[in-house]
């Protein structure tokens, strides 16, 4: 009996192994290939949202919802993580195609085109981390840069593609200890693309930091350019606000911001103590060109008990707005994002304003506004929760900031709207 009982028991594990090695599922593509296709409008602004999965077609005249591509198949059971989905990590539009990097059980590169609904899948040697889409590229025809996640240890992968999903250039950049902090906003300048990095990504005690640029494109390779001169970044007007209280032992990274036009670029160097984790200093350039090191500092810096990042920026006649996502410290435990308003010739903060559920997926600009997108569900945040909880009673919403009026709108899917106030300093 004994003996039959063994028998059935590994009977049952190999049934067991068996089944388990039988299941393959299937992949995003087989769930997200085809979409439905919507007329173009010159007035679309696009938003993107995590809880749940979505990207959202506003219209900037009506400033209504005008149609949503679900990458969730099941938005009720989303909570319950209990259907297929495709979070949206990186966004561009161009050419009335939206390119993405989404992310499910794989990591694909797709471009999903408005007018017919046609979902393509780029085949690429590597997981997409960042996508771009360049106007001026590829001759003025338009150009897709795509880079992989880029490991300080090993390098990063970048392929420049046409409108189309076709590669036209293939570049592997090997590097030991450069730190590459973002690709998505590369600077295109005279038929080259540049980017932004640093070397040693340590303590500027001494100034070992060194920063430096990469060209992307030249003969179809990818190197470094010679070194950014240190005394752009740090000099006799930069110092002291750089270096007040003393601080000598911090780490930095410079890298570029999204911009409201190609001609009008920004980056930030981010210095963070040391010592102390929190104290956090974000200082704004303004980028002329790369090709020429010309970089000049704003005046401009952000640094109190808590921070934000600085994911956009835009210039409009006397002041600079800057956007971010609430980081840590914050004493009211906000999360979203927030807009701080500052004097073009440099100088405090004037003015921000929050925005509540705000994400940093997209953001859409243009000459006179920008549209930031937000998350549709709201997380319940109870102490200690053994498991997370959601409000789903929500409806879809988008930010708009006026440069002009200076007014920040939050739009309801039906036009309807509140004007968000702004906190003084």
């Amino acid at each position: 009996m004994k003996q039959i009982k063994n028998i059935l028991l590994l009977f049952m594990i190999l049934l067991t192994l068996g089944s388990c090695s039988f299941y393959s599922p299937k992949p995003d593509r087989y769930y997200f290939n085809k979409m439905e296709p919507i007329e173009w409008k010159d007035e679309y602004v696009f938003s993107a949202t995590w809880y749940p999965s979505q990207i959202q077609v506003w219209n900037s005249k009506t400033n209504k919802l005008e149609h949503t591509y679900e990458l969730c198949t099941d938005n009720e059971n989303w909570v319950n993580n209990k259907s297929r989905y495709m979070d949206v990590f990186c966004m561009s539009v161009i050419n009335k195609c939206i390119w993405f990097v989404g992310v499910g059980l794989q990591t694909s590169l797709i471009r999903l085109e408005v007018e017919t609904g046609e979902m393509k899948y780029i085949d690429l040697d590597f997981d997409p981390e960042e996508v771009v889409a360049i106007p001026e590229g590829n001759n003025g025809k338009g150009a897709i840069v795509v880079a992989s996640y880029a490991d300080p240890r090993f390098g990063v992968k970048v392929n420049v593609l046409d409108t189309e999903g076709n590669i036209l250039v293939k570049s592997d950049i090997e590097f030991n200890y450069i730190e590459m902090y973002s690709l998505k906003n590369c600077f295109y300048e005279d038929g080259n693309y540049y980017v932004l990095c640093c070397e040693d990504y340590k303590s500027t005690k001494d100034y070992l930091v060194k920063y430096k640029i990469v060209k992307l494109i030249d003969n179809n390779k990818a190197y470094f350019t010679d070194d950014i001169p240190i005394d752009i970044i740090i000099n006799e007007q930069t110092y002291d606000k750089f270096f007040k209280n003393n601080v000598e032992d911090f780490n930095s990274a410079l890298s570029l911001s999204t911009s409201k036009l190609e001609t009008n670029r920004f980056a930030v160097l981010t210095l963070t103590d040391v010592d102390d984790t929190y104290n956090v200093r974000r200082c704004l350039f303004k980028v002329n060109s790369l090709k020429n090191n010309d970089i000049e500092y704003t005046g401009i810096r952000f640094a109190k008990e808590y921070s934000k990042s600085m994911f956009s920026v835009a210039e409009y006649k006397d002041n600079i707005f800057i956007t971010g996502r609430v980081l840590h410290g914050d004493p009211e435990g906000f999360s979203g994002l927030e807009i701080g308003m500052y004097p073009a010739e440099g100088g405090d903060e004037i003015q921000r304003c929050r925005l509540l559920g705000g994400n940093q997926l997209y953001c859409h600009m243009t000459e006179d506004a920008t549209w930031f997108s937000k998350n549709l569900f709201e997380c319940i945040d109870h102490p200690y929760p053994e498991k997370q909880e959601w409000n789903t009673n929500t409806v879809p919403g988008i930010y708009k900031l006026d440069y002009k009026t200076q007014q920040v709108y939050e739009y309801n899917a039906d036009g309807s709207y509140t004007i968000l106030p702004w906190i003084m300093p």
